[in-house]
């Protein structure tokens, strides 16, 4: 039996062609550095890479980056596994209420924000290595990084001054 495509079946078939010729890697693999897991020199290396200010540090604990933006300190440090990369920031001179904190954590769709175990307001931020991700998608989780802090100090700056 003789089987004939249709004219939808046509457009079909070449709408699906049309894709493959305009994104030949769906998966990007072939446009992907992947990165599963890192280390905090590595981190830092990949920051200064992007002209971020970026200083290896360590405690009694563990390495850490020391990440300076507008005259803020960031930390990021790894999880024990060393696939998740966790930023965080805090304001000792900051005055905010655990309701403020929970308005940011129902407003914004990235991190989490609350109160330490010093009582100061704290911004967390991470994303997640498991399984690959691409290096570009490292980078824009800095640009992200960026734009949240200062998003995440002028509300909690608003709001202090209500």
């Amino acid at each position: 039996m003789k089987s004939r495509f249709f004219p939808l079946q046509l457009l079909a078939l070449a709408s699906a062609l049309s894709l493959l010729v305009a994104f030949p890697s769906v998966s990007g693999a072939d446009s992907c550095t992947s990165v599963e897991n890192m280390d905090i020199p590595a981190l830092a290396d990949l920051m200064k890479s992007m002209d971020l200010s970026a200083e290896v540090m360590q405690n009694d604990d563990a390495q850490f980056v020391r990440w300076t933006l507008d005259r803020r300190n960031a930390v990021l440090r790894m999880s024990p596994t060393g696939k998740t990369i966790i930023l965080l920031i805090w304001s000792s001179g900051l005055e905010a209420t655990s309701q403020q904190l929970e308005t940011w954590n129902r407003e914004q769709l990235f991190g989490k924000s609350y109160l330490d175990k010093d009582g100061d307001p704290t911004l967390e931020l991470y994303v997640e290595l498991a399984g690959g991700i691409c290096e570009e998608r490292l980078r824009d989780f800095f640009t992200t990084c960026q734009y949240a802090i200062d998003l995440w100090f002028t509300k909690l700056s608003e709001q202090s001054k209500l």
